[in-house]
């Protein structure tokens, strides 16, 4: 499996504080929270990619926002949704599931157990997780596609310039 991995994530609620007292600061109003954070709780939740993601021919451009993997917090003992080995793995799904209209929420799922197999994650995890995506997925899926197709395939990016880097990568 071939991965170029980004060397940093940025959290969105930092991002925002630090933009907002910098607009604030000049006198202008603060900018709304993107990614449907409504507040700055919610944003705490929420990572950007400061530099593209690559997995065997999938790219996930700098910019994209992610709350990694999605685990309800009575499982979090368990799984831990950040720095996890299967954090590659939940970012690609969740830029596949979000952005991708060529990729089925099957190829998505089945790429996340490959995907995190290959990171670390322990077989019976990585199919725990799976089925769970399977079973229970269907629901980010089908919210996800309706953004999708009101917003358009920017809704999950804090920046716009992530098409220069499409660009130049060939997407």
């Amino acid at each position: 499996m071939n991965i170029k991995l980004p060397k940093r994530y940025a959290n969105l609620a930092e991002i925002m504080m630090y933009e907002n007292q910098a607009l604030a600061d000049a006198g202008w109003d603060p900018v709304e929270l993107p990614h449907g954070a409504v507040d700055i709780e919610q944003a705490w939740k929420v990572w950007v990619l400061e530099e593209g993601l690559t997995v065997n021919g999938y790219s996930v451009p700098p910019y994209f926002m992610t709350d990694f993997a999605s685990i309800p917090k009575m499982l979090r003992w368990l799984y831990d949704p950040v720095g996890a080995p299967w954090q590659v793995a939940a970012v690609l799904h969740d830029y596949l599931y979000s952005t991708a209209p060529y990729v089925s929420r099957a190829e998505a799922d089945l790429l996340y157990f490959r995907v995190s197999r290959f990171m670390g994650t322990p077989y019976v995890s990585a199919v725990a997780q799976y089925v769970a995506l399977r079973l229970g997925g269907w629901v980010a899926w089908r919210s996800n596609r309706k953004r999708l197709a009101t917003e358009g395939d920017r809704w999950r990016f804090l920046a716009s310039d992530w098409r220069d880097w499409a660009r130049e990568s060939g997407l």
